[in-house]
């Protein structure tokens, strides 16, 4: 696995520098998201398992500055244990976590990460009826994004 993620990563760099535009073109935000998405947002950051570095890509190329500091690569460590640990450099008590993976949601206790199933991206339908997770719709995503945000 460790072969195939170096080798992912070298081709998605390489295409990256040779062709920008199209690489830009096949990483699409969903619809809305670019609005909930634009700064000022302080009290949030964004991990993923796609380098930060084209993360920052792909948001620039929308028009969305969002500092390069508050975006995190968690590789392939599970992302609640990520989570704990950047919580715990940043001196967070609590964070919510929202994700369209719910398998990523293995691994916390559910007091001080709070996970939040997306209903919009590669989400299976039948995990938005399963009851295992809170769901939460693009247009509740955007409202808690502001700083007088309340979660659903």
């Amino acid at each position: 696995m460790e072969r195939l993620h170096e080798r992912f990563y070298s081709a998605r760099e390489r295409l990256l520098s040779s062709s920008r535009d199209y690489w830009l073109s096949l990483n699409k935000l969903y619809a809305g998201l670019d609005i909930a998405l634009t700064p000022p947002l302080d009290r949030w950051f964004i991990i993923s398992t796609k380098k930060a570095e084209f993360i920052r890509e792909i948001l620039l190329s929308k028009g969305i500055d969002w500092e390069l500091g508050r975006i995190f690569y968690s590789g392939t460590e599970k992302k609640i244990p990520f989570i704990e640990k950047v919580m715990k450099r940043e001196g967070f008590e609590r964070a919510v976590f929202v994700d369209d993976q719910i398998d990523h949601f293995k691994g916390g206790d559910g007091h001080r990460v709070i996970c939040l199933l997306a209903d919009w991206g590669y989400v299976k339908r039948d995990w938005l009826t399963s009851g295992t997770a809170r769901v939460l719709s693009l247009a509740e995503f955007r409202r808690i994004l502001r700083p007088d945000g309340r979660l659903p």
